[in-house]
C-alpha cells in the first residue's frame, strides 16, 4: 500500500493492488487477475495491460507460465481530485448528482443529499458491443 500511495502522490494514476498468486492453477479460478507490463515498471509496480475475471484452469496455467500476472485484490488507490475529474469527463450526469450531494451535505440538508443519491442512474457501455450506453434503471 505504501508503494501505491507513493505512486499516486507523484503521478496522475489509479493504482490497483495486486496479490502475489500461488502456482496452483486451481486456485486461480477463484480470483480475477491483472496482467502488468513489467518492462515499464516503477519499483515493483507495472502498468496494467488487462484484467481477466476468474480464468479457467487452462488459462491459469498459461498465466502462471507468463509470470506477469497478479490476483486482483479489489483495492484501488487514487487521489479524490483525479476521481472527480474522471467522473466529470466520463459520467457528467453522475458528476452533477455527486456535486448536488456534496452541496446538500455541506448545507446539512440530508433530505436533499438522499434524494440526489437515490436519483443516480448510471449508464454503462452495452456489453453486446453496440457502442451505445445501457440505462441501468
Amino acid at each position: 500500500m505504501a508503494l501505491a500511495a507513493e505512486i499516486t502522490s507523484t503521478k496522475r494514476a489509479i493504482v490497483t493492488v495486486g496479490i502475489s498468486p500461488s502456482k496452483d492453477a486451481n486456485e486461480w479460478t477463484a480470483f480475477g487477475a491483472i496482467k502488468s507490463d513489467m518492462s515499464t515498471k516503477y519499483k515493483e509496480a507495472g502498468k496494467i495491460l488487462t484484467f481477466e475475471e476468474k480464468p479457467s484452469f487452462e488459462q491459469a496455467e498459461g498465466m502462471i507460465k507468463e509470470g506477469c500476472w497478479a490476483w486482483n485484490s479489489g483495492m484501488f488507490v487514487f487521489k479524490m481530485q483525479l476521481m472527480r475529474e474522471l467522473l466529470e469527463e466520463f459520467q457528467p450526469e453522475i458528476f452533477k448528482q455527486y456535486t448536488d450531494i456534496v452541496t446538500a451535505l455541506k448545507a446539512n440538508d440530508n433530505a436533499a443529499a438522499t434524494a440526489a443519491f437515490l436519483s443516480i442512474k448510471p449508464k454503462l457501455p452495452d456489453p453486446r458491443g453496440s457502442g451505445k450506453q445501457v440505462d441501468t434503471s
